[in-house]
């Protein structure tokens, strides 16, 4: 299962602030926040480019769930069934 992992950094005395997208395996974009944007609808963009980028040939859906830094999206067709008892 791949999950991406999308976090806010806040601005530092040289940069302004910023939307990370990072996984397990040390893969990362940083974009510049874009204040015109809904935190949320850029969240899905960086996460989206992060795909494009890092897994050129997945044509797949992701589903988002927030965590307390940010948000984690999983690719659809990379998800396992397993049955809780």
């Amino acid at each position: 299962m791949i999950a991406i992992h999308v976090k806010y950094l806040g601005p530092t005395t040289t940069k302004g602030a910023r939307i990370k997208a990072y996984n397990a395996d040390g893969l990362s974009i940083v974009r510049s926040r874009n204040c015109n944007l809904d935190i949320l609808d850029q969240y899905k963009e960086v996460a989206k480019e992060f795909v494009g980028k890092s897994f050129p040939d997945e044509k797949c859906k992701l589903y988002g769930a927030y965590t307390r830094e940010g948000m984690v999206f999983v690719l659809q067709d990379r998800t396992y069934e397993v049955e809780l008892d």
